[in-house]
């Protein structure tokens, strides 16, 4: 793929061609593994509670590195790993919007739930046709494959976390059955045109579930609604469970002021009621210190018991800008902004490299212990403007 100005060749000529051969440019960032110092730290938060400080030295867990341990710590990645169906079993290129992945101790194998555009259709068509697909991977790293439509259209943007008792639980955008117009001509993962015209605005009308099973292949309980029927906007819900049961989280409106994205704190006593949950407007981060609109929180616990999150920056990303924003926390209500985590540059194990504009939805993939970070996925775009439309999920391995 080359890449014009702000250009770049649509996927039925040459996007998905450029996963398995790009023209893009072959410069390479280092990125290589090393322990990142900081040389005047005073405690674990001066890490970023991605290490520990020690002697006034930072040394950062595997998967960051920098100066604070804020940064994400990629190795090359593989062009044909994350979640790409290109021309499976000859029925056309299939869109995909980031996912989430865990893994199952009792089939030791990783799973990833993915926003999918049904019919083959782009993100041009995502208030419509976005539906939850799940696929499956023995290697956390590699390639997952297909398995089902986990939740219909329309649903949209999942987060799947384990519960306290090792349930799999999934928060969503969702409306089943969905009352919006559904595109059914696209063919190669980008939208027909004709229905780019149709599509309506839906973002005032995104109601959040919940739904959970015991196990990944297994029977999911019906979706109940945890967040009202109708919020300003899709709300990004991403939260922890902990061991008592309880959850805390954050999401997302454009509340102060109604000028950009902004995360506030969901908190509940007992994650299966819905009566539980508590949401606040409570602004997490001063605007001063978070680079404009933050959207698609994702949050964790570490092996310390600390909390993080990652963030899509909404403004500025690609041109080797910052995509993704990291912040901490000690007790999961008082949040730090650590800065900036990712770019939208991705370097290839065959020596080339890309610049995305559009890299979204993060969801770090952890090894099979459930703490040590392997990966990093996101939902992304190789195109500007109105090539911005076909997608996949990008999956990124961390050094070890």
């Amino acid at each position: 793929m080359t890449r014009t100005g702000r250009k770049v060749a649509i996927w039925g000529l040459c996007v998905f061609c450029a996963l398995y051969g790009w023209t893009a440019a072959t410069h390479l960032v280092n990125d290589s593994a090393s322990t990142a110092l900081h040389e005047d730290c005073k405690d674990d938060k001066s890490c970023s509670l991605n290490g520990i400080c020690s002697k006034g030295t930072c040394v950062c867990d595997q998967g960051w590195k920098g100066s604070a341990c804020a940064t994400l710590d990629f190795a090359p990645a593989e062009k044909k790993t994350g979640y790409r169906q290109i021309n499976i079993n000859g029925e056309g290129n299939l869109s995909s919007w980031g996912g989430a992945v865990l893994y199952d101790n009792t089939t030791d194998t990783f799973f990833m739930w993915a926003t999918e555009l049904a019919e083959h259709c782009g993100m041009h068509t995502w208030t419509t046709n976005s539906q939850t697909i799940r696929a499956s991977s023995k290697d956390p790293q590699g390639f997952y494959t297909r398995e089902a439509v986990q939740f219909p259209v329309w649903t949209h943007e999942v987060d799947v976390i384990r519960g306290n008792n090792g349930e799999y639980v999934a928060y969503m955008s969702y409306h089943v059955p969905s009352p919006y117009p559904f595109c059914k001509t696209c063919t190669d993962g980008s939208t027909d045109p004709n229905c780019k015209k149709a599509l309506p605005l839906i973002e005032d009308s995104d109601p959040t579930y919940m739904s959970w099973t015991s196990t990944p292949r297994g029977n999911w309980s019906d979706p109940v609604l945890v967040m009202m029927a109708k919020p300003e906007m899709d709300i990004n819900m991403a939260p922890v469970i902990l061991p008592n049961g309880s959850l805390v989280g954050m999401w997302r409106n454009h509340n102060p002021g109604g000028h950009h994205s902004t995360p506030h704190p969901v908190l509940a006593t007992d994650w299966k009621d819905p009566s539980t949950y508590t949401w606040t407007e409570e602004q997490l981060f001063d605007d001063k210190d978070v680079p404009g609109g933050i959207e698609d929180m994702f949050l964790w616990v570490d092996k310390r018991g600390k909390f993080h999150a990652l963030f899509h920056v909404m403004y500025g990303c690609g041109e080797h800008n910052t995509c993704g924003g990291h912040a901490f926390s000690e007790d999961g209500r008082r949040w730090r902004w650590g800065g900036t985590a990712y770019t939208g540059l991705v370097n290839f194990t065959d020596g080339t490299s890309y610049d995305f504009p559009y890299v979204e939805r993060p969801h770090l993939v952890f090894d099979k212990d459930g703490v040590t970070p392997v990966a990093l996925t996101n939902g992304v775009k190789p195109g500007w403007g109105a090539d911005g439309d076909q997608s996949f999920t990008l999956l990124r391995p961390l050094h070890a």
